[in-house]
């Protein structure tokens, strides 16, 4: 066994020695320790002394620890990694795998990357992995798809546990992979109301290589521009101030944005390196007019203005909207608590952690509901009682211009969620969404790096196609939106969602139809109906491993007595 593993290293070195690429020969990998890969290490510096050796499984076996020339470890936590550098400052210390890419993943990366900017000694990681690993099939369904373990009749089987990648199998970029690019980039750019401060993190290449385009936006709207140059020195920080003023009107945003001013390999001209943004929403007055008519009938109660009207069912709640005639809603609104789970939800059993919630929102019973006329609004209320007996009221304010405020109230103690917010199930033509948020892909509670406000736009069954996982599970949300509004080919009015950086998503399922699926093609038709979800937060996605890791702490939400989400329905 000693001759065949120094074999292979010596075949190894003698292939490989001559790529530019190759900067550190490593002994292999879960391959635990002993005196013979201690040997193959040796070998190494031996044979090619300008290189360092790297060896993981020096973490499970200290017999031998000079076998590897720095300390390596798999998926460690941030905090773990902090306190073993303060009790052993011998070696640096390399993540040979973090940020496990299982499914949607990568939430807390920046966690990971800006810490090696604060420790000389933590040199970073690598992601585990780049792709996926599904193998192309014809799926029952007669369209292309994926395929992966337990699919060829195998028993036992990972099933999906080589789904992994930040890339498709086909190799498409998943919203994964902005975070990702954020994380790397080469600059730091960080804005105040008056400066961009700007930190080269290059080794060898002078901030001048770029060029600083400032550009001011309102409501998404640009509204001026200037490009400048700075120089900078590898590692140094520069302030720049801003070439005019913030806007101070609507949702009013700074970018600034580094982009390459020459060509250099793999990297085109004009590419975008860096970007970092600051922005302000300031409150648009309302126009008072006269409140709505309201009609209270036997079973249903009905708002009704020029332009709208509002039916809510005395045991069901909000169950019609209709703006300009047009029926938008598919089916009753209704609280919504659970998201589908992720891989890496399923890793720690946050399944069966909150399992209520799954059911809470999706039985919720509307035990009572009143209205009155309250100066220029209507106010229905529709109490709901969960299924253990909680309760919590809603609150739909609606003015004389058809704008209906919606607040959910939290009743009961203190408890962590993964969604607060309201389920929309909206007609099936309702498919174009614009918004103004962080875009213009999937961002989520942990994984905003790589998002950039603005306004954007997308089709639901277009973006769900495009960036799904291979394994069906929650993904698709937007976080920071302000306002967003969803319209369809062949109606002459869409539905309008305002709130303050809610998370919102629109997808073809809800959350229950993603969770029963193991791959697309168990999933309905994607034609059937918009599925809307507005929240106060949903529970960042995690990805320091995909067998036990919870995400991270600021991405674990809690509601208590009190606590309230507030945004607006119009159309």
């Amino acid at each position: 066994w000693r001759e065949n593993v120094l074999a292979r290293a010596e075949a190894m070195l003698e292939r490989d020695k001559n790529h530019p690429a190759i900067l550190i020969w490593s002994c292999g990998n879960e391959s635990h320790g002993g005196k013979t890969l201690w040997e193959m290490s040796e070998y190494f510096r031996n044979t090619d002394p300008s290189r360092l050796v790297h060896y993981e499984g020096i973490f499970w076996n200290r017999e031998y620890p000079a076998t590897s020339d720095m300390e390596s470890q798999m998926y460690t936590p941030v905090a773990d990694i902090k306190k073993f550098l303060a009790e052993h400052p011998e070696k640096p210390f390399i993540m040979c795998e973090y940020s496990h890419a299982m499914g949607n993943s990568c939430g807390g990366i920046t966690d990971y990357t800006e810490y090696a900017y604060e420790e000389p000694l933590y040199q970073g990681g690598f992601i585990w992995e780049y792709m996926d690993h599904g193998i192309a099939v014809t799926s029952p369904d007669g369209k292309p798809g994926f395929a992966y373990g337990g699919d060829f009749g195998d028993r036992p089987t990972d099933r999906e546990f080589c789904v992994d990648g930040l890339v498709l199998p086909d190799r498409r970029n998943t919203p994964k992979m902005d975070a990702v690019k954020a994380a790397y980039a080469p600059l730091k750019i960080t804005l105040t109301d008056t400066e961009a401060v700007i930190e080269n993190r290059n080794l060898f290449t002078d901030l001048n290589a770029y060029d600083l385009v400032f550009a001011s936006s309102v409501n998404g709207k640009p509204e001026r521009r200037a490009v400048l140059r700075a120089d900078c020195k590898p590692g140094g920080t520069e302030h720049i101030p801003f070439p005019f003023a913030l806007p101070e009107a609507g949702l009013a945003c700074m970018t600034v944005t580094a982009i390459q001013r020459a060509a250099l390999p793999g990297i085109p001209a004009g590419y975008e390196a860096a970007l970092g943004q600051v922005w302000h929403n300031y409150a648009v007055a309302r126009l008072t007019l006269p409140a709505p008519q309201l009609v209270e009938m036997d079973c249903n109660v009905g708002v009704k203005g020029e332009g709208f009207e509002y039916i809510f069912g005395r045991g069901k709640g909000l169950v019609s909207i209709r703006y300009n005639g047009v029926q938008l809603l598919d089916d009753t609104v209704r609280p919504n608590f659970w998201r589908a789970p992720t891989n890496n939800d399923e890793g720690c059993a946050e399944p069966f952690t909150f399992a209520f919630w799954k059911t809470a929102g999706l039985y919720a019973r509307c035990d009572n509901l009143t209205a009155e006329t309250k100066g220029d609004f209507v106010i229905a209320r529709a109490n709901y009682t969960l299924p253990d007996g909680q309760t919590l009221p809603i609150d739909f304010a609606i003015d004389g211009a058809g704008r209906c405020d919606i607040t959910m109230t939290w009743q009961g103690t203190r408890t962590e969620l993964p969604e607060f917010g309201l389920l929309f199930p909206l007609r099936r033509e309702l498919t174009e969404v614009s918004y103004l948020g962080l875009g213009p892909r999937e961002t989520t509670a942990d994984r905003t790096a790589g998002g950039k406000m603005g306004a954007w736009n997308y089709n639901v069954r277009q973006d769900f196609a495009q960036n799904t996982p291979v394994y069906p599970q929650e993904c698709g949300s937007r976080t920071g939106v302000y306002s967003a509004t969803v319209t369809g080919s062949g109606l002459n009015i869409g539905i309008g969602f305002a709130g303050d950086g809610m998370t919102f998503s629109a997808l073809p399922y809800t959350p229950h139809e993603l969770e029963n699926a193991r791959h697309l093609y168990e999933l309905p038709r994607d034609d059937n109906k918009t599925v809307v979800r507005c929240a106060a937060f949903q529970r960042g996605v995690g990805g320091d491993n995909s067998w036990g890791a919870k995400p991270h702490a600021d991405a674990c939400f809690a509601v208590e007595k009190g606590t309230s989400f507030r945004f607006t329905i119009q159309k």
